[in-house]
Parts: structure tokens; sequence; C-alpha cells
């Protein structure tokens, strides 16, 4: 299926899970110690959910068995809550109550050793039984089959009709948006494989291009380019097709809003725009990394070429070098 995307169930036990992030419905969160997870096991359904700017597994069934400590160590463990007082009189007690009596537990971040970490959403239950606070994760019937070796979930096209805003993100941590009326075309494909990325499983570019035209009407625009005064439109053009018109360009993330369900709504996703370099390459950097102290490379994630009408070809993926040649 074209719009189907799919992504390798992962394993969850108490062996890769090192600490973990408690998300209640109001926002609020507590963070547990891996010294506090006594027992782990969880299965997830196929289907896959949006969440934030991307998409994140459901819990089917399984637990959590915790054992809170209330030690003034663990006083310093991360959190954020509407009353904090209360729980500076009692860690263990404020959390098992939080969890039992007071709050719903929409979503929980399982990090890694390398404090990295997956989201989990689920119906969860929280209940005390032999002094352990155990997260119990019941059934959510219409989430269907969690049999499979394979997550998946069903997405629209990318088409400039329904995309308010792209936020081009630079590998430099640069960024600066553009609008619908400055999109001329997307013709931009999606690998079917999802990918990781900093916690959410997101889409990426396999190839394609965006076209843009850049409106010399808007007074100002969201950026963070670092020499951000008095910038006019020929900064933006360059930063994209650098001083001759044509250029590599690093972009590794674009940060889309859609059109959603009415005025004043959003619906936000996070595409990935990997390196284009080639197996070869990358081997010789590695190799590099592994030679010297520090390595610096170039990031490519494709090529930018200005037209003589002053639309912008951002063009992606293997062949990005050859689909601008085409304009």
């Amino acid at each position: 299926m074209e719009n189907r995307y799919q992504y390798p169930k992962r394993t969850y036990t108490k062996n890769n899970v090192s600490s973990m992030y408690i998300f209640f419905e109001n926002g609020d969160f507590l963070e547990i110690a891996g010294s506090e997870i006594y027992d782990l096991q969880i299965n997830t359904y196929d289907k896959l959910v949006r969440e934030g700017r991307g998409v994140s597994p459901v819990a089917e069934k399984g637990y959590i068995k915790l054992k809170i400590c209330d030690k003034a160590s663990f006083f310093r463990k991360s959190y954020e809550v509407y009353n904090p007082d209360q729980i500076k009189k009692g860690r263990k007690s404020y959390m098992e109550n939080r969890c039992m009596t007071e709050s719903i537990i929409y979503k929980l971040w399982l990090f890694d050793s390398n404090n990295w970490h997956n989201v989990i959403l689920g119906n969860i239950k929280a209940k005390m039984e032999d002094g352990f606070l155990i997260f119990e994760f019941l059934p959510l019937s219409l989430m269907s089959e969690a049999s499979g070796e394979m997550h998946y979930i069903n997405l629209g096209n990318i088409t400039k009709d329904k995309v308010f805003k792209i936020d081009l993100d630079f590998e430099n941590c640069e960024s600066f948006v553009v609008y619908n009326s400055e999109i001329e075309e997307i013709n931009i494909k999606c690998d079917n494989n999802l990918e990781w990325d900093g916690g959410d499983l997101c889409r990426s570019v396999e190839s394609g291009y965006i076209k843009i035209k850049l409106d010399k009407s808007y007074a100002s625009r969201e950026n963070s380019l670092f020499d951000d005064e008095n910038l006019k439109i020929k900064d933006f053009e360059r930063r994209l097709c650098g001083n001759k018109g044509e250029a590599c360009h690093d972009i590794c993330h674009l940060y889309i809003d859609y059109y959603h369900s009415g005025y004043g709504t959003a619906l936000s996703e996070c595409v990935v725009v990997n390196d284009i370099i080639s197996d070869e390459e990358y081997a010789k950097r590695e190799q590099q990394a592994m030679e010297e102290e520090y390595t610096y490379y170039e990031y490519r994630s494709g090529y930018c070429k200005k037209l003589k009408d002053g639309s912008i070809i951002i063009a992606f993926g293997k062949n990005a070098e050859k689909t601008i040649k085409k304009f």
C-alpha cells in the first residue's frame, strides 16, 4: 500500500530501559529512576497513532512494576507538577497517590542507556500490590491486531493544498519558514520505512523536490539564522543556494504545519531529510572518525538552484543533483 508506513517493533524489558518519564493528562511529568524499575514487560499494537510531530506505538498489554524510593537523593529526579510543595513533603506518597487516585497516565518515555527515549502510549491503570506501584496496560479493542512484527500507519501524501507552512531546519540548527503562498510545487516521495528521530517515529524524504518563490512583502519571517539583523530575501535565498545560485543544501528536517480541522488549528509533522553521501564516502568518514579525535564534514542532503524567474528548486534524495538539472 503506497500510503502505508512501517517500523519494526521493539522489545521492551527491564534490561533495555534505564529510566522513565510518566506524563499526566495536564502535561505534568515525573521521572522514575532505573533502580526503581523492578520489572517491565510491554506488548504493543501493530497500528501506530499520531503523537506530537510524529507517530508512536500503543501498549496492548503488559505491566511495569515499580518500587518508589523516598531517599533524599531521589528528590533530585526531574519533575514538573502543578503542586511541587506536595512532592517535597514526600516523593513516594505523592507519586503513588498521583498515579492511582488523581491523574490519568497517558504517555511514557522509556529511556535507554544512552539517554535516548521511546514513546509508549496506552490505557494505563495504576495500583498498589505488595508494596509495589504497578502500571497495568489495558486493551483498546479498536486498535485491532498486536501480533505482527512491524508497526504501521496510513498517512496521506504531502501536497501544497494541505500545507500551511514549512520550517526548513538546517543541520547547524539554523532555520527559516516558507509559507503556503510561497510554495509553487511540492513533489516529494517519502520512504515507506519510518525513522526514529529524537523519540518520535517520523517519515523521511526519499526523493523529489519543493519549488518555492520567497515573497518580499513579508515584513518579517520566522527564522533562527545566526546573522539575523536586517535580513532580506537575498539572505534567505543565499542560505539555500549559496553565492552562485546553485549549491548543496544541509536541510535535515522539514517541520510541516498542515491546514487541519478549522481556523487557527494545525496538524504538525516532522519529516526527516537524510544525508545523501554514498556508502563508500560514509565508510571513509567512519574510518576518519576512528583515526582523528574530531572529524568535521559537510552535511549534504540535496541540492538547491535559483531559476531565472526567482523561484528556487529544493531537491532531495540520491538523484537530487539530476533533479535540479531538469529545470
